[in-house]
C-alpha cells in the first residue's frame, strides 16, 4: 500500500481534490481521518510517565504506529490520510512513512475565514461547529475561528510548523486559486509529484457530498462538492478592518 496525506487549510479545497483523486481507481481519499487522534492516543500509552512505556523499544513503537495506518486504510492501493494536522507531525510521517508526501492545500487566510463565514450565514446564524453560540457577531466568530485552537488558527499552527522546520521538502503545496483554474495543469504536476502514472480525471461531471457528516455538525453543505472545476467568485462579507488584519497572515505566497 502506497501512502500519502491531505492537510493544509479549512476551506481550501481538500474535500474538492480527494473527490477529484477518487474518480481514479486505483486512489482512496476521504474528507477526515481519525489516523492523526488514534496516533496520539497510542503514543501516550508507549512512552513514560505510562507504565507500559518499558515494554516498548523505538522499533517496536514504530511498528505499532505504522500498523494503524496499515488497519485504516488496507486492503486500498494508493491512500491519500486527510487530516488538517499532519503538516504538523512531518517529522512523525517522516520516521513511519519515509517515502510519503503531504499534499498541503493553501489558499488565502481571508478567503478561507470568508467562506466560514458565509456557510456560517447561509444557516441562518444556527448553532453549529462553526457558530457554537448563540448571539455571536462575526468578530466573535472569527476571534474563535482564529485562537489556537480554532478551525482556522490550528491549522495555520500546523503548517507553520511543517513550513518552517526541517521536512519542508515533503510538502507539496496545493493553492485552491490554481487548482480551480487550472486543475488538469495541477493535476499533473502532483501525479508527477506522487510519481503515479497519469489519469485522465473528468473535471467537468463530479460530486460528492457527507451529508450525515454535515447534518451531525448542522452546516448543511458543508463538504458538497460538484463539477465543473472552474473559479466561482464570491463577494467578501468580511467588514475590511477583518480582511486587514487577515491578509498578512498569508505567509507562504
Amino acid at each position: 500500500m502506497k501512502l500519502h496525506f491531505i492537510s493544509g487549510l479549512p476551506r481550501a479545497g481538500t474535500t474538492l481534490l480527494a473527490a477529484i483523486l477518487n474518480q481514479n481507481p486505483r486512489f482512496t481519499a476521504g474528507i477526515l481521518s481519525p489516523s492523526v487522534p488514534l496516533i496520539h492516543a497510542t503514543q501516550t500509552i508507549m512512552h513514560a510517565p505510562n507504565e507500559f512505556a518499558a515494554l516498548f523499544n523505538e522499533p517496536r513503537r514504530e511498528r505499532v504506529l505504522r500498523s494503524i495506518l496499515e488497519a485504516l486504510h488496507e486492503p486500498n492501493e494508493v491512500v491519500f490520510d486527510n487530516n488538517r494536522t499532519w503538516t504538523g507531525h512531518l517529522g512523525l510521517i517522516r520516521q513511519i512513512r519515509p517515502e510519503a508526501k503531504v499534499i498541503v492545500c493553501v489558499r488565502p487566510v481571508e478567503e478561507v475565514v470568508n467562506s466560514l463565514e458565509m456557510a456560517v450565514q447561509r444557516t441562518g446564524d444556527a448553532i453549529s461547529i462553526l457558530n457554537p453560540i448563540p448571539g455571536l457577531t462575526v468578530y466573535e466568530r472569527v476571534q474563535r475561528w482564529m485562537s489556537g485552537e480554532g478551525v482556522v488558527g490550528s491549522a495555520l499552527n500546523n503548517f507553520k510548523t511543517g513550513w518552517f522546520g526541517p521536512y519542508r521538502d515533503m510538502m507539496l503545496l496545493f493553492p485552491y486559486g490554481t487548482f480551480v483554474r487550472k486543475g488538469a495543469h495541477q493535476l499533473r504536476a502532483l501525479y508527477i509529484n506522487l510519481e503515479e502514472p497519469y489519469f485522465e480525471h473528468d473535471l467537468a461531471a463530479f460530486e460528492y457530498n457527507n451529508e450525515q457528516f454535515d447534518k451531525y455538525h448542522n452546516v448543511p453543505g458543508l463538504h458538497t462538492v460538484r463539477g465543473p472545476l472552474e473559479p466561482r467568485p464570491a463577494r467578501t462579507i468580511l467588514p475590511p478592518d477583518i480582511v486587514g488584519r487577515l491578509k498578512p497572515l498569508t505567509f507562504w505566497n
